[in-house]
């Protein structure tokens, strides 16, 4: 049988029951909610059984808890991949597609590549757009025989073609 983890709690089990309350992350809501349980005397053992996490899981929030309280349980800063571009470069981009210079994603994909030697595919280029606020520019479907001058006055409230009368008397 092992000995009980020794824990230096820094906040009362209110305070961080209040702060799982207040959580409105999903995974440190978890964190919490197992740090309150442990405070209030359960064992990582049963917690970690509860929650459906591992014990090391839970034993290294506990760690992460000692270094940095509950701030510390959060997702730390600099997760997932980089990004392949420079913030200049981005603001470059922006500027572009604002001004209308980019049409597709294929162009733009090519024109980054040209230009930064740096290769995205489209869901990574759609991705980075989305993340920046920016979206493509649809063009309205053209039919083969619509008639340009008929579609200009139909634009402006009328119609170059006389209206048919029926007589229904």
């Amino acid at each position: 049988m092992s000995r009980p983890l020794k824990v230096t709690w820094q906040d009362s089990p209110e305070e961080l029951e209040q702060a799982y309350k207040r959580e409105h992350d999903g995974k440190v809501k978890i964190r919490l909610y197992a740090l309150w349980q442990i405070c209030i005397g359960n064992s990582v053992k049963g917690v970690s059984r509860v929650i459906g996490y591992s014990y090391n899981a839970v034993v290294k929030w506990l760690g992460r808890y000692r270094e940095g309280g509950i701030s510390g349980v959060s997702d730390r800063k600099g997760r997932g991949r980089k990004c392949q571009i420079t913030k200049e470069e981005i603001g470059e981009i922006r500027n572009m597609a604002l001004s209308g210079e980019l049409a597709t994603l294929v162009k733009t994909r090519d024109i980054i590549e040209s230009r930064y030697g740096v290769h995205y595919s489209l869901s990574g280029l759609w991705r980075l757009f989305q993340r920046e606020g920016l979206s493509w520019k649809v063009p309205r479907r053209k039919h083969v025989e619509g008639d340009p001058e008929e579609q200009e006055a139909f634009k402006k409230g009328g119609s170059t073609r006389r209206s048919r009368s029926t007589n229904r008397s």
